[in-house]
Formats: C-alpha cells, sequence, structure tokens
C-alpha cells in the first residue's frame, strides 16, 4: 500500500535475520492466483521489485537493488513474463523509467533492449516484446512517445527555430520472430 518506511524495515530484517536463500526467496516471490490474472494488478508485475518500481518507490527500489538478492533483469514474472521495466512502461511511469534508467548506479541498471518472457497468460500476446513494443501494444501513448524521445530520438542540429532530429527505427516493426 506504499508504505515505503515499512516495506524499507522489511528488506533490512531480511537481510539481517534471515540466510542469504531464505532472504532472497522472501524478495524474489511471484504473486500468483486468480486476483493478480486480472486488470490492473495484471500489469504490475508479480515480483516485489516490479510492484516496487510500478508504484515509485524508489527508495526501497534502490535498497532491495543493493542487496545484490534481485537483479532488474531477473527472472521475469510467471504470469506476464514482465521485468520489473516492462511493468513500469505498461503502466506509464515516465518518472520511474528515467529514475532506473538514469538515476541508478549503472550496475544496477536494467537492459533497456530486454524482451519480456513467455508468461503463463500467452493470451496477452507480450512475449518477446521490448519495453517500446510494450507500450504500443497497451497503448499507453505518451509513455511511448517519452521512449521515443529519451532513448531513440536525437537532435542533430539547432538553427533558430528550425531543429534537426534523428529518430533511430530499431525495434519499432520488429516482432522479433
Amino acid at each position: 500500500n506504499r508504505r515505503e518506511d515499512h516495506a524499507l524495515k522489511m528488506v533490512e530484517l531480511a537481510t539481517t535475520h534471515l540466510t542469504r536463500d531464505e532472504a532472497q526467496r522472501f524478495l524474489t516471490g511471484q504473486a500468483v492466483g486468480v486476483f493478480f490474472e486480472s486488470p490492473p494488478m495484471l500489469w504490475y508485475g508479480e515480483s516485489p521489485l516490479s510492484y516496487a518500481c510500478v508504484f515509485g518507490l524508489r527508495r526501497l527500489v534502490h535498497a532491495m537493488l543493493t542487496t545484490g538478492l534481485v537483479h532488474m533483469d531477473g527472472a521475469p514474472g510467471e504470469i506476464t513474463g514482465f521485468y520489473p521495466l516492462h511493468a513500469v512502461v505498461a503502466n506509464g511511469n515516465r518518472g520511474m523509467f528515467d529514475f532506473l534508467l538514469n538515476s541508478l548506479p549503472k550496475d544496477l541498471r536494467p537492459t533497456t533492449s530486454q524482451l519480456t518472457a513467455t508468461g503463463r497468460m500467452a493470451s496477452l500476446h507480450c512475449a518477446l516484446m521490448t519495453p517500446l513494443q510494450l507500450t504500443a501494444k497497451r497503448g499507453v501513448r505518451v509513455m511511448f512517445q517519452h521512449i521515443m524521445r529519451a532513448e531513440l530520438t536525437t537532435i542533430q542540429w539547432v538553427w533558430g527555430p528550425v531543429t534537426q532530429y534523428q529518430t533511430l527505427l530499431d525495434g519499432i516493426d520488429s516482432s522479433c520472430q
């Protein structure tokens, strides 16, 4: 319920009082069951890290990652196949997208080009999609535009009111099949 201070305390307790294996199971557990297979819960990702990312709990995300027990590119969700970055873009959280790719230490950041895995809800047709492709599939227009500007568009030159942009089209029209 977005109680970041409580969650931070839980991470601290887990890493100080549990064995490494127990703490890792605690931090990487998957949310499963019918409740998590319906919108909007479906789009939050199945892991505690995905949930923290979707809801913008930056201190918690940093704390979880610095334990070394969870990783942005770790196991994808069992239901959707989402990694945390996919859950963030599926929910249109631009601020968290920027935080994950620019503000985290480089060794903790996600791989932006990673593809979703195949979750057990294959009917979503989201397997093998990049974050950009997922925004298009979900119709999250503002997030799609944000990724295009942040990741794929560069300014070539500016002269007064005229600007020349270059946009890479990698991944725009590919289904990775």
